[in-house]
C-alpha cells in the first residue's frame, strides 16, 4: 500500500510539473531567425540572398513602384515575414510583421529599407 501511495505522489508530482511547462509560451523558429543579435548584422545594400540566408523565405512578396510623385521613381520588391503565428488574433491584436524593402532596379536587388515590429531577445 505505502509503495501505491509513492507512485501515486510521483504521478501527480510529474503531471504538475507538465501543466506548468504545457502553459509557458513557446517560441516557434520563425521568432528565432529574428534572433537580436541576427537583425543587427542588416545592413543598406545587402542583397536578397543575404537575407534569405540569415532569415529564410518570406511568407509574402509583391512589387510596386516608390516615389513616383517626386520625378524619381524607383521599382521596390518587398518581402515580409510574419514573425509571431496567431491566425485567430488571441494573444495579440494584429499580425506582426517584419518587412523588407529592396531596389529592384539593381541585378540582384539591394536592400534599402527595413522594419521590425518583432525582434526575439535571447532570454525573453
Amino acid at each position: 500500500m505505502k509503495l501505491l501511495k509513492i507512485i501515486s505522489l510521483q504521478f501527480a508530482i510529474v503531471l504538475v510539473f507538465l501543466v506548468i511547462c504545457g502553459c509557458g509560451t513557446t517560441v516557434d523558429k520563425r521568432q528565432l531567425n529574428f534572433e537580436q543579435n541576427k537583425s543587427n548584422n542588416i545592413k543598406r545594400g545587402m542583397t536578397t540572398l543575404e537575407i534569405k540566408n540569415l532569415f529564410g523565405e518570406p511568407d509574402f512578396m509583391y512589387e510596386t513602384a516608390y516615389g513616383e510623385n517626386t520625378g524619381k521613381e524607383w521599382n521596390a520588391l518587398i518581402w515580409q515575414y510574419y514573425t509571431i503565428k496567431d491566425p485567430g488574433l488571441k494573444y495579440i491584436s494584429r499580425k506582426l510583421t517584419n518587412t523588407f524593402v529592396f531596389w529592384n532596379d539593381s541585378n540582384p536587388p539591394k536592400l534599402n529599407y527595413w522594419n521590425f515590429e518583432y525582434t526575439y531577445k535571447n532570454g525573453n
